[in-house]
């Protein structure tokens, strides 16, 4: 979709950024926003509301918003706190079954197989 297109959208009554993103451009509403602003356009909230162009040089009308939304190349910091790890619990489910109030399964024993495998009293029929 060409910024054009967004902002004759835009400018029709009743239409709004997330009508927009969601119905038209097939994508969020934080980034159809993002890609205005990078675009060099900016909302503003006085008369005449709407958004108009800020950038420098020429209005890049007939480029595809798509080009103007950053591409997030890593991920984002996600601080992991387990509350095992906090406490000093130290796991290795390759070779404990039960470790104070934490259980652990690191799979069936061959008696547990054959039971739950059984057709009378297992869970497969």
């Amino acid at each position: 979709m060409k910024i054009k297109e967004v902002l004759d959208e835009l400018s029709m009554p009743g239409n709004t950024v997330v009508k927009i993103a969601k119905y038209k451009a097939k994508i969020g509403e934080k980034r159809l926003k993002e890609a205005l602003h990078n675009a060099g356009y900016e909302y503003r909230n006085k008369n005449p509301k709407g958004w108009f162009y800020a950038g420098e040089g020429e209005q890049p009308l007939y480029q595809s918003v798509f080009e103007f939304i950053s591409v997030q190349t890593s991920l984002p910091d996600v601080k992991q706190n387990s509350p095992r790890k906090q406490q000093g619990i130290s796991l290795d489910v390759n070779s404990v079954r039960n470790e104070g109030e934490y259980n652990i399964h690191t799979g069936f024993t061959p008696e547990e197989v054959a039971i739950l495998t059984e057709p009378d009293k297992g869970i497969c029929p």
